[in-house]
């Protein structure tokens, strides 16, 4: 009992201290707003002023969120900001009660550690002051994945949570359901869940579908594209036009494009990270959301036939951003780091702080998280542990979307955030078991026994 209320203090010292680290980025020092920031506020403020939603390419969940709250309060960025510190705030508890379902309670500490890795992680906090929507996709993530979880190994009534929390998350972001239903085919192979996962698993998609299925159905009728949002055609014509700019489809519209582009004398740069549709969406009416998706599927047949024709140059780029979105962070909050020139030129200039960061980001960190990651599922199921099912699922499922986005999208260290939680929770598992294990075996002079390391792994959790 005393070892238990003394994490319980720990927990909530360490929930506090994520909150004023939030609260330092939402109120006194807001880090810099990427540019499509300013965009989810326009949205908001328009839902706020007449109802209306124009855009095809975002969904409406992040900006309904906003909206709500200029409603109530105003329209007063800070109050957008507090609350999504308490939120992102809410996501370190959710990281500790996962921990602490997968791995069990004897290792409350390693849970405590995984959560203290997303808590005082300056990169996620600074997320809290920005109008983006990782301060509000990361809880929502871990939450479905938490509940999920739950449902697979306890109840199948968590399903009635689960469904809800989907459908929230699929107007927030909606590849963030990947990981769930990854989770949810990988646990058909487990005989003990079958039947679990089968009932709950079709309770949870069916108030899922019932929850989505009126803005899906508006979309379809009245705003001319089928889905949440029209993003996945412009984001793919954004990845797939350098491969050639000549083709048989569009052939107007591809030489409207390479004009533009020469026009306005873009970069190989800008043109992979969505430039080209927005400048395109400035040429029609405003507000015409039928016209904005028709654009979005030309440039999608575009992307289409040029992945078609040179797939495996697609495949080799999406592994370099695969490789970019692994990457370490963007450590947008440290402008001398966001602004520092490319990493020949700080050797160049001597900036060897900059040059030692962007090593240990880049290089050691995804090296080290990898190696932890691997440590944590060898020793699960080598073991035969209980958690060595939901830890893999969990692994699965982060790497399914990971994977997903950098196929569909340009590959951001900041869309990997909503799955942080789950591989700073395997690499805090594999530190202890890897720790432990060389402890081992220097008490016994070079001979390792599973057992043993069982016995002090525990220990630690007991501490």
């Amino acid at each position: 009992m005393f070892r238990t209320r003394r994490f319980v203090w720990w927990l909530a010292a360490l929930l506090c201290a994520s909150l004023a680290l939030r609260l330092v980025f939402a109120v006194f020092r807001p880090p810099p707003a990427p540019p499509d920031a300013g965009h989810y506020d326009a949205l908001a403020r328009s839902m706020l002023d007449d109802g209306s939603f124009p855009s095809a390419y975002r969904s409406p969940g992040y900006p309904a969120f906003v909206a709500v709250i200029y409603w109530l309060v105003g329209e007063r960025p800070a109050a957008v900001f507090v609350v999504q510190a308490v939120l992102s705030t809410g996501a370190v508890w959710l990281v500790y009660a996962l921990g602490v379902d997968v791995l069990g309670c004897d290792r409350r500490a390693v849970a405590l550690a995984a959560a203290a890795l997303v808590g005082l992680n300056p990169e996620i906090a600074a997320y809290s002051g920005m109008w983006l929507r990782e301060a509000v996709g990361v809880p929502l993530v871990l939450l479905g994945v938490w509940l999920c979880v739950r449902m697979l190994t306890r109840a199948w009534r968590y399903a009635l949570l689960l469904g809800p929390s989907l459908a929230v998350l699929a107007y927030v972001r909606m590849e963030g359901c990947t990981l769930v239903m990854v989770m949810l085919a990988g646990a058909m192979l487990r005989r003990t869940w079958r039947r679990r996962t089968i009932g709950g698993g079709l309770l949870a998609a069916c108030i899922t579908l019932a929850g989505v299925s009126p803005w899906v159905l508006h979309c379809t009728f009245r705003r001319g594209y089928a889905g949440m949002q029209a993003a996945l055609a412009p984001n793919l014509f954004a990845r797939a036009w350098y491969l050639s700019p000549s083709g048989a489809l569009e052939p107007e519209l591809r030489r409207h494009i390479a004009n533009r582009v020469a026009q306005a004398g873009l970069t190989e740069a800008q043109i992979r990270r969505c430039v080209i549709p927005p400048m395109l969406l400035k040429e029609l009416p405003f507000g015409q959301i039928r016209a904005e998706a028709a654009l979005y599927r030309r440039l999608g047949s575009i992307a289409t036939e040029n992945i078609r024709n040179r797939w495996l140059s697609y495949l080799a780029d999406s592994v370099w951003h695969l490789k970019t979105m692994m990457g370490g962070y963007s450590l947008a909050w440290w402008a001398d780091y966001w602004q520092a020139p490319p990493f020949p030129e700080n050797v160049r200039r001597g900036q060897w702080g900059v040059v030692a960061v962007k090593v240990a980001n880049r290089v050691i960190w995804p090296a080290l998280m990898l190696s932890l990651t691997a440590a944590s599922l060898v020793s699960l199921w080598q073991r035969g542990e209980f958690g060595a099912w939901p830890m893999t699922l969990l692994l699965c499922g982060a790497a399914a979307c990971i994977v997903l986005v950098c196929l569909v999208t340009m590959g951001s260290p900041r869309l990997r955030l909503p799955y942080d939680g789950i591989g700073y929770l395997a690499a805090s598992h594999g530190a202890v078991v890897l720790v432990r294990h060389y402890i081992s075996r220097a008490r016994r002079g070079g001979q390792s026994d599973p057992a043993t390391i069982r016995e002090i792994e525990c220990g630690l959790g007991r501490a």
